[in-house]
């Protein structure tokens, strides 16, 4: 896409009602008040707790679109019709630290009966539910969710859940979780095109504590409407804002009707089965007689290109995408012939597409049915356990190829000789990617750099010290 075009697109993201133009960096302003808040709940923290939340050297949110490839129809594929998904990168802010913190603490919150966390649980769930007669497979989607979650009617539905209900335990104040949540959600701002804004509603991709909140509200639509819609459809099951469930057919309107309702922000659409089939997450839902049976889901954008077998990149992350791979294979596909044809895709796509070698791909598919067959899990335990007594460093290196791979295994035994029995060393490769070469956040401002070292001049004009 065409930087101009791309530009043009994240800027009619952001001239909405959910986001405001400032005329100030109000970074220092916003660590400040974070910082007040965590000082009035420092008896309420574990010291190192404290020390991890308390904010210093801030910079503020930066704001890039990324690409919704699948979003693309299929008689209009032109790359300036091309969906742009929203997201700040909250690392480094004020509130970042903070929000990881009460997304893990509200976590449980945003989990009900109806929510499923993967692909494999969904068809672990699903496929054992009855089948009701005359009843057809329907999907409901949120229209952008993150950005139209109602933050105070949120915020307000996690402090009766937290005081009143008592469903979680914590000692943090109800005032003082008021002002954290507001502080991670109302107070965000992020710079694009060198411009600051905020976002007044809604959360943002990009923010630990945005998926959480999403859920939480979800869940209170379900908890509330649920009983009225059972006499229309059944078994709700949810991702995040992607739904599937057996409904109607002469109820759909009803149905989305409610759900439309429910709260003015929030809206849906809705996809039906096609020739008894629907997708959900990466999986094709047929339905049978009585039974449903599951295959990979491909969209219809998908290209089948891979990290290229000759790319400069280690053999591990390459034999690691076939794995990967093989792996949702064996999860998704519910019987032997439908597993038999999407192994034989993932060969067809691996040696004719990206190259790789008939070896090593049959290599990694019989490596992992071997895996797939160790039934004695007492010694697998047993292995995790003593794994997880160990502790790990981790050794960050760019990847050189051959010789940084010999260069790097004579020091590898000389430092493993030095560290004791209970410690190990890992080796991690980076590798430079195409998208460092096109700029989509913008720079760090030098007033908001860190680890960085300072050149001072002495003024005087006789002197020519540092």
């Amino acid at each position: 896409m065409d930087s101009d075009k791309y530009q043009e697109r994240c800027i009619n993201i952001i001239n909405t009602e959910q986001f405001l133009k400032l005329d100030r960096d109000p970074t220092k302003t916003i660590e400040n008040k974070i910082q007040r808040a965590i000082r009035g709940i420092k008896s309420k923290l574990p010291d190192d707790k404290y020390k991890l939340l308390y904010p210093t050297g801030s910079i503020p949110g930066r704001f890039y679109g990324t690409a919704k490839i699948h979003k693309l129809k299929e008689d209009d594929y032109h790359v300036d019709n091309l969906p742009i998904r929203p997201i700040v990168s909250n690392i480094g802010t004020a509130s970042y630290q903070l929000a990881k913190y009460l997304a893990q603490l509200l976590r449980p919150l945003s989990i009900s009966s109806y929510t499923v966390s993967n692909s494999k649980e969904f068809i672990s769930c699903f496929k054992n539910e009855i089948q009701p007669i005359n009843y057809k497979l329907i999907s409901f989607d949120v229209v952008s969710l993150f950005t139209n979650v109602p933050l105070d009617f949120t915020i307000d539905l996690i402090l009766k859940r937290v005081y009143r209900n008592k469903e979680i335990s914590t000692d943090i104040p109800q005032k003082d979780m008021k002002t954290l949540l507001l502080l991670c959600t109302k107070q965000v701002h992020f710079t694009y095109n060198k411009q600051i804004y905020s976002q007044k509603d809604g959360v943002a991709m990009g923010s630990p504590i945005g998926p959480i909140l999403a859920n939480i509200f979800m869940v209170d639509l379900e908890t509330s409407l649920m009983p009225n819609l059972s006499s229309y459809m059944t078994v709700w099951r949810r991702y995040v804002d992607d739904t599937i469930c057996y409904i109607d057919p002469s109820s759909i309107e009803i149905v989305l009707d409610m759900l439309n309702n429910f709260h003015k922000n929030i809206k849906f659409t809705y996809e039906i089965e096609h020739q008894n089939k629907l997708p959900f997450l990466d999986v094709l839902v047929e339905r049978e007689e009585r039974s449903i049976s599951t295959a990979v889901h491909h969209k219809s954008t998908n290209n089948d290109i891979y990290l290229h077998w000759n790319s400069f990149a280690p053999v591990n992350w390459k034999r690691g995408t076939i794995k990967t791979l093989v792996k949702r294979a064996y999860t998704i596909c519910s019987n032997d012939l439908i597993l038999k044809k999407e192994i034989d895709h993932i060969r067809e796509v691996f040696k004719n597409v990206n190259g790789y070698p008939t070896c090593v791909i049959d290599d990694v598919i019989k490596k992992h049915k071997q895996e797939n067959k160790i039934i004695n899990h007492n010694l697998i335990i047993q292995n995790n356990v003593e794994h997880s007594n160990i502790k790990e460093h981790f050794l960050v290196l760019p990847y050189k190829g051959e010789k940084g791979f010999s260069a790097l295994k004579s020091a590898r035994k000389c430092i493993e000789k030095l560290l004791p029995p209970t410690q190990c060393m890992k080796t991690v490769f980076t590798a430079k990617r195409l998208c460092e070469k096109f700029v989509i956040k913008d720079p760090i401002e030098k007033k908001h750099r860190f680890d960085i070292t300072y050149k001072v001049i002495c003024p005087m004009s006789d002197c020519n010290q540092q």
